[in-house]
């Protein structure tokens, strides 16, 4: 048995982890709680308050018990895991404290109130030389409007009410400008927060305005400027939650699913929209069940769009029962194919009347998925029409360059043949010349027989492909055992939802998500993918999403 304390050293894979998991999950989980609750906890503490943080705790284990998947020995240890997992956690809470105080008293602003200890800490002038230049060196990093969105709101104590209106753009924008800029600084500065020993700011509901950072200033603590901002834009611009305030910015919002199609949507609609995803990341699209909370965002969207293709049922079903009069329901999916193109195969066959939906890997079909999107949001905001086309031509001007490098590529593979666990690439082969010659996860999302395996290792052995694809999202020891027995390579890489990166990234897109797949299948088959390697990954627009992790 392999306890919680020898988990780093002994686990080398995601797969070996799972595999430990499902041979006694209570025991390991005991384990677990008992020797990384009290971590979690301090860093629940310090983003908002002791108080919460054994709730915060308590989710946390409760989030690693219903998904093991989403920790990933190769990316870093248990406690590593855990611990951004209850930052995450902790920020939730603290938006949902502050919606509740909105609620409870809205015409009273939110401010920060620091402890003395933290103020005692900001006189240590070593500490503070060595932090400012560290959080300034970082702010260089960022996207020029992210920056200016971040100093301006914390080094000029403004509130993002008082930027949007200087600046003459939408508080929303604002909003995403800070919380992108702060999702790329948190992996540069979260050492300085780890040294922390004082608590971090807590919020407070003040009796008069006040600016969230005195004028001129930089904390001495990098981590202190993630929560007071995260903390202002949950309370002083929530229009990601709050039904009313994107009305009232006159902006159209919209509800995406999965995170491709929130990429592609963020490509054509830019910054005149507010665009939420509802499945996060690296979840089972097609077995995800949303939470109530997603029932809100939904009642006051303007349109949902989503793929379609029975992809994401639960979540089609909570949008016709909650969305609002005039609001609609666009599948990108089903307008993008006639039914008679529709493919079902190992994962998706034609008695159970699903189609395989992974239309999105095709590039030629993503291309429709924008112009949809172009031709919705065209109809819905005719003022900005002309933005939306020049954003879809460039768009589409970047599927022709990955077009031309696809076929680049794909003409030095041997062999274009492919055995995955999740059937993603259908359409994809269908228009590239590949050919699908299995998928290891059958249509109901349990592994296959032993009879089954046995098939697939002769069928490998008999085609002579020289490696085989795994999920980063489905790990499955099946093609681990289909992969050594037949003598092939087992990549385990393989994404079709789960995009690159971090959100703010070039590389989390749909095209960052594109170039990574191709590039790994036609490496690991023996071809040659500089051609797309030389693609260059851009974002169209500024992409300001929310992207659930």
């Amino acid at each position: 048995m392999i306890h919680a304390s020898t988990i780093d050293p002994l686990i080398a894979s995601r797969a070996q982890w799972i595999e430990a998991w499902t041979n006694d999950r209570a025991q390991l989980m005991t384990e677990v709680y008992r020797d990384h609750v009290s971590e979690v906890q301090r860093r629940a503490s310090g983003v908002c308050g002791a108080e919460a943080a054994a709730d915060v705790a308590q989710e946390v284990f409760l989030r690693l018990w219903r998904n093991p998947h989403g920790f990933d020995p190769t990316k870093g240890s248990l406690g590593t895991y855990l611990a951004v997992l209850a930052r995450g956690v902790a920020l939730d809470f603290v938006r949902s404290d502050v919606r509740r105080r909105r609620r409870d008293a809205r015409a009273h602003p939110v401010t920060v109130v620091r402890d003395s200890t933290d103020d005692m800490a900001m006189t240590e002038p070593i500490l503070q030389r060595e932090t400012a230049a560290r959080v300034k060196s970082a702010l260089t990093q960022l996207d020029v409007r992210q920056r200016e969105a971040i100093e301006t709101s914390f080094y000029d104590g403004m509130r993002l009410s008082e930027i949007a209106r200087q600046s003459g753009i939408p508080e929303g924008t604002v909003k995403s400008r800070v919380r992108l800029g702060l999702a790329r600084l948190r992996p540069a500065l979260v050492d300085l927060d780890d040294g922390r020993k004082k608590k971090s700011p807590i919020v407070r509901t003040p009796r008069s305005s006040e600016p969230i950072a005195a004028r001129g200033q930089w904390h001495p603590v990098a981590g202190v400027i993630a929560t007071v901002i995260c903390a202002s834009i949950a309370a002083s611009c929530n229009s990601a939650m709050d039904p009313s305030s994107a009305n009232a910015a006159g902006r159209i919002t919209i509800a995406t699913t999965v995170a491709p199609i929130t990429s592609i949507v963020a490509g054509i609609v830019g910054d005149r929209a507010e665009i939420t995803g509802i499945v996060p990341e690296g979840t089972n699209s097609h077995t995800f069940e949303p939470r109530p909370s997603v029932a809100e965002l939904l009642s006051r969207a303007d349109v949902v769009y989503l793929n379609g293709l029975a992809l994401e049922e639960p979540t089609k079903v909570l949008a016709e029962q909650n969305l609002r009069d005039g609001a609609d329901i666009v599948e990108l999916g089903a307008g993008t194919i006639p039914v008679s193109d529709y493919i079902y195969d190992f994962s998706f066959p034609l008695e159970d009347g699903k189609p395989n939906p992974h239309l999105w890997t095709d590039p030629t079909l993503a291309r429709r998925y924008a112009e949809i999107v172009k031709d919705d949001m065209s109809a819905r905001d005719p003022s900005n029409a002309a933005y939306y086309a020049a954003n879809y031509a460039e768009f589409s001007s970047v599927i022709d360059e990955l077009d031309a490098a696809m076929r680049t590529a794909f003409a030095t593979v041997p062999k274009r043949q492919l055995l995955t666990y999740h059937d993603a690439y259908a359409y994809f082969a269908d228009t590239y010349g590949w050919e699908v010659i299995g998928a290891i996860q059958i249509s109901d999302f349990e592994d296959p027989t032993a009879s089954e395996v046995a098939d697939l290792i002769d069928q490998v052995r008999a085609s002579g492909v020289p490696a085989i694809f795994g999920s980063e999202v489905f790990p499955s020891t099946v093609l681990e055992q289909i992969g050594r027995e037949a003598g092939v390579q087992y990549v385990d890489e393989l994404r079709d939802d789960d995009l690159p990166g971090q959100p703010g990234d070039a590389e989390h897109s749909w095209l960052g998500l594109m170039r990574f797949d191709f590039i790994t299948m036609t490496e690991a088959l023996g071809g040659d993918a500089s051609a797309l390697r030389a693609v260059e990954v851009r974002i169209v627009t500024v992409d300001e999403a929310m992207y659930p992790q």
